[in-house]
């Protein structure tokens, strides 16, 4: 089957119906590992965090909340972390309030948070880059960085996908508090060299706009809301993308209000989020 659908990737210009991997509905058959996390990805999983962005738009009173995912890409000299993540994650049209939440502190053992701005942001890409100053009371050596792939992507390969989905949607009597960080695993079905999509949310916001990416990877590990944002890895631990969403159409077939879905997703190469971070390093 995944040879199949790894045809639609090469070379083809796709029009599809897409939404954030924060809107798709729950599905049981979803395939979230709770085992032990394999040693190879252990560098990209705790480089995986957890985001929440609190935003105002004009003059309410009360924010909209939305969570999602994000990835350490570098920490520099002056102690910044440099933070990937879907632009959808962090809809920051007016005042918003960005959280990282960091790995436990080595001094009190308690998850560590602390604000984050945007330095970068591209709906049309749905691509989001932040930045934050490390607490003093982590190490910064407790921080992990997440490893680029090198070399060429081979359909086929093994895939997975880290994040925080919201288990709530699979389990609502599970306490938010228990709800944390899951890996799935699936297949990379191929490349698209140019996406152009409608792309809506079901979430608080039921955003809407336009999809457009030179180049977009698509595979089948599962997502669930709260995916968004997080690395796409191969079985080396070696981060290939970021998610952010999932074909809703292929070809001719709809996949909405399928319980199967197309489970086809997506996610955009991490090498040009990489190049501007290192441009905005340099930069004064």
């Amino acid at each position: 089957m995944w040879k199949q659908l790894a045809a639609i990737g090469f070379g083809l210009v796709l029009t599809a119906l897409v939404t954030p991997a924060k809107a798709i509905p729950p599905a049981t058959e979803l395939d979230f590992q709770s085992a032990e996390i394999p040693a190879p990805l252990r560098d990209a999983w705790d480089a995986t965090v957890l985001l929440s962005t609190r935003s105002w738009a004009g003059s309410a009173n009360f924010p909209s909340h939305e969570t999602g995912s994000g990835l350490i890409l570098d920490i520099d000299d002056q102690r910044r972390l440099w933070i990937a993540t879907s632009a959808h994650v962090v809809p920051c049209a007016g005042r918003c309030l960005i959280r990282v939440y960091l790995p436990p502190s080595s001094v009190t053992g308690r998850t560590v948070s602390t604000s984050a701005e945007i330095v970068w942001r591209d709906a049309d890409q749905d691509l989001a880059l932040l930045r934050c100053t490390l607490p003093l009371r982590v190490d910064r050596r407790q921080v992990a960085i997440a490893r680029p792939a090198n070399g060429p992507l081979v359909a086929g390969t093994r895939v997975v996908a880290i994040g925080f989905p919201d288990l709530q949607l699979l389990h609502p009597r599970r306490s938010k508090d228990k709800a944390g960080k899951r890996f799935s695993s699936g297949l990379l079905l191929g490349e698209i060299n140019h996406l152009n999509a409608n792309y809506f949310s079901f979430g608080s916001r039921h955003a809407a706009g336009q999809l457009s990416l030179d180049h977009a990877l698509t595979h089948d590990a599962a997502l669930l809301p709260g995916s968004s944002g997080g690395p796409l890895v191969d079985d080396q631990g070696q981060v290939l993308g970021i998610n952010t969403g999932s074909l809703t159409q292929l070809g001719d077939a709809s996949c909405a209000g399928r319980r199967e879905h197309c489970n086809v997703h997506l996610a955009v190469p991490i090498s040009k989020l990489l190049e501007l971070t290192r441009q905005l390093q340099a930069s004064p």
